[in-house]
């Protein structure tokens, strides 16, 4: 075996004290690093948590702000409140607002509603329900009291015209009949013996006027207008005035396989004549089949082409035209 010189042995032992050393002071100097970088983390996240606290108080009448205000600055900037005009206030906004068809008196013309559709919204009046009968293929309309469904009309379908025959439930008397026209877009209905004709305001919109008497309050004709409004469920066919004051609402359920709809009146049913009653049921009816026809029809393309859409001369010389209004 080869002996090491003492020499050489002193030198290999410095070597491995000197890189010893050499570790340790890497060592420390790595640790004053992390320990350096730790404290710069925590510095940061201190500094974060002060600014989002900051972001949250920075209102004058958050708590952050009241506590390093004095209570002079405080009171200054937030004056005691009034408890019992503070809850007058809000009784008073939580307050249904008044709406000209709630009313009794007749409406004031230069105020009138913006929607009449939205009056029906929760309707307080007398409502008809139309149920469609598969098995004898017609109509029922009942009025509806909570649950109780008392029958009133039933109107049948034909092929040739009239297309539409209604008569009484409880007699069966033939009361009126609805013509729906093959090319022309208008059509006609016969109420009581009395003609009336839907003519319609406009080629490609569902607007139609007629002459009223049953509606009238002197008895003298006056224009009567039906417009519509739909969604994806409900189409909405309403009753008008010349003044656009809404006197029914026919929702006609467009996927429904048996309730067809309801029929929305403004007053209850001891105000409501039954001459006005019966109107608006075979008037509401022929115009729902109406445009039912209408869409499944070609021919009506070329009746509403070469229709002439206008308004209806109410017989003083005055002609009367519901306002255009924002489809909704």
């Amino acid at each position: 075996m080869a002996k090491i010189p003492f020499r050489s042995g002193l030198q290999l032992v410095g070597c491995a004290c000197h890189c010893q050393q050499s570790a340790t002071l890497v060592l420390r100097g790595i640790h004053r690093q992390y320990s350096n970088l730790k404290d710069k983390h925590s510095s940061i996240i201190e500094t974060q948590n002060k600014l989002h606290l900051l972001k949250h108080t920075v209102h004058p009448s958050t708590t952050y702000f009241k506590m390093i205000q004095s209570p002079e600055a405080v009171q200054s900037r937030n004056p005691p409140v009034d408890l019992s005009s503070k809850l007058a206030q809000e009784n008073a906004a939580s307050q249904p607002a008044s709406h000209p068809l709630d009313t009794k008196d007749h409406a004031d013309t230069s105020q009138l509603p913006d929607s009449p559709i939205q009056h029906f919204d929760t309707p307080k009046g007398l409502t008809l329900q139309v149920d469609f009968a598969w098995s004898k293929f017609r109509n029922i309309v009942s009025e509806k009291n909570g649950d109780q469904l008392t029958p009133l009309y039933i109107q049948h379908f034909r092929p040739n015209k009239p297309q539409l025959r209604f008569e009484t439930a409880h007699d069966n008397v033939n009361i009126a009949s609805g013509t729906i026209k093959n090319v022309s877009i208008s059509a006609e209905c016969v109420i009581n013996g009395k003609t009336i004709e839907l003519k319609p305001l406009a080629r490609w919109k569902t607007k139609y006027n007629y002459l009223s008497t049953a509606l009238s309050p002197d008895n003298s004709p006056v224009a009567i207008s039906w417009i519509t409004s739909s969604s994806m469920k409900i189409w909405d066919f309403i009753c008008v005035d010349a003044n656009q004051i809404a006197i029914a609402k026919f929702s006609v359920n467009i996927w429904a396989m048996k309730q067809v709809g309801n029929f929305h009146f403004e007053k209850s049913a001891e105000v409501i004549s039954s001459e006005a009653r019966d109107e608006i049921v075979v008037t509401g009816l022929t115009l729902m089949y109406v445009m039912v026809s209408r869409m499944n029809n070609p021919l009506n393309l070329l009746g509403s082409v070469f229709a002439k859409p206008g308004r209806v001369d109410d017989g003083k010389g005055v002609d009367v035209e519901l306002e255009d209004r924002k489809d909704r």
